[in-house]
């Protein structure tokens, strides 16, 4: 019986030519799903598009009947758009967090492509190595001591910089054992992160999972800083009259 209940619920997004292994993302905002595959393309589905389908079907007359059964069986789900641009595999795909039909995508011909719904199906902006095989970013980040496996963005903010920080370096935190293979931000709160890391050379395997928040004193304005650190002066002060 559970095996049946899964199989109806199972629904197929169709649009790639060929395997889509690594590349998805779902959209915060909206039933949109994204992929890119072997077949050098990103697809783009709306999972509403299979429900809007059934509604239509259900306000058929009864003499379509089997066409309505026909519909409610069905489980594929066309595509919304398929953009080309890449010229080979395309290994992640991530939407924009503040619109559901900006999107980027990156592959192995070492191309970084936006891309807009909005306005058709080709490249919006495309960024790939140089003639001289040599990539020009357009701000480099320093602190890290070895590869990096995750990025993330997050929520723009201006806090400032420290000039005995590197470039872009905000905050560091050094709660796991050994490599850190994945994070993402709280979507509500964007200074709340959960990060995973894989122990397997430091514990001899297994991972760990770490939720956690930096201090509110890190992202204010330095005069908000400034205000709380005066009340809890103030408050360490009364406590330590009551005492004496």
């Amino acid at each position: 019986m559970r095996s049946k209940v899964l199989k109806q619920h199972m629904k197929v997004l169709s649009g790639h030519q060929d395997i889509a292994e690594f590349a998805l993302a779902m959209c915060r905002a909206e039933p949109f799903v994204l992929s890119g595959g072997r077949d050098k393309s990103v697809v783009l589905w709306s999972i509403q598009d299979h429900v809007s389908t059934l509604a239509n079907a259900g306000t058929q007359s009864a003499e379509s009947a089997s066409s309505i059964i026909k519909a409610a069986d069905n489980s594929t789900v066309g595509s919304r758009g398929i953009f080309q641009g890449h010229t080979d595999t395309v290994e992640d795909v991530q939407f924009c967090p503040s619109s559901s039909q900006q999107f980027c995508s990156v592959g192995d011909d070492s191309c970084l492509i936006f891309w807009d719904a909005r306005i058709g199906s080709d490249p919006v902006v495309k960024v790939h190595v140089s003639a001289s095989g040599v990539s020009a970013p357009v701000h480099k980040f320093s602190g890290h001591s070895a590869a990096v496996l995750s990025v993330q963005v997050g929520q723009k903010e201006d806090t400032g910089s420290d000039p005995d920080t590197p470039a872009g370096l905000f905050f560091k935190h050094a709660g796991h054992r050994d490599k850190v293979v994945d994070f993402h931000w709280n979507v509500d709160d964007p200074w709340t992160i959960v990060s995973v890391s894989d122990d397997g050379e430091f514990a001899g395997g297994g991972g760990t999972l770490q939720m956690w928040r930096m201090t509110d004193l890190l992202s204010l304005p330095q005069d908000e800083v400034l205000a709380e650190l005066q009340k809890f002066k103030d408050h360490v002060s009364e406590c330590s009259k009551t005492c004496v």
